[in-house]
């Protein structure tokens, strides 16, 4: 075990998220996020990570707007969603409650920066019938039915602006 102020690392007890403790949900295991699943300094592309992750949650929000269908929520926290019967877990970028009520777990990728192959997996079998799910801070568990990728482009980026 390790704390170095921004992250726990417990290598050994790769079965913690089955606490019954939601808190337990938060604690990382080295993959440079902190207790909140942010980014920690450690990480050297920290800032262009979480920008991208802002842009993309906000691109989705706006297309949803434009179709009438606005987000209902929006969490921005990591959380461990799991799988009935699987011991993965998966950590989506965000989680949003969409306009119908569903819960849909949204990964937001940079240029050509593809799903890798567990969360590929993972996210095929996340279904209404096999729903993924996710215990937040209060207790609450919700269901992720659907899953959704979102591309960042650079186009997508605002340019810094040379008058400021």
């Amino acid at each position: 075990m390790s704390y170095n102020g921004y992250y726990v690392t417990f290598p050994r007890l790769r079965q913690e998220f089955d606490s019954p403790h939601p808190h337990h949900a938060l604690i990382r295991s080295g993959d440079n996020r902190d207790l909140e699943g942010k980014y920690t300094p450690e990480n050297q592309e920290a800032q262009v990570t979480a920008l991208t992750e802002y842009i993309g949650s906000e691109k989705l929000r706006r297309q949803l707007e434009r179709k009438g269908t606005p987000l209902r929520q929006r969490i921005e926290v990591k959380r461990a969603a799991r799988l009935p019967g699987s011991t993965q877990i998966r950590y989506y970028d965000r989680i949003v409650q969409a306009y119908d009520g569903s819960w849909v777990g949204i990964e937001i990728k940079y240029r050509s920066a593809q799903l890798r192959t567990e969360q590929q997996a993972f996210d095929e079998r996340v279904t209404p019938d096999n729903p993924a799910k996710v215990i937040l801070d209060n207790g609450d568990v919700i269901t992720i039915t659907k899953t959704r990728t979102v591309r960042v482009t650079e186009a997508d980026i605002p340019k810094a602006r040379k008058d400021v």
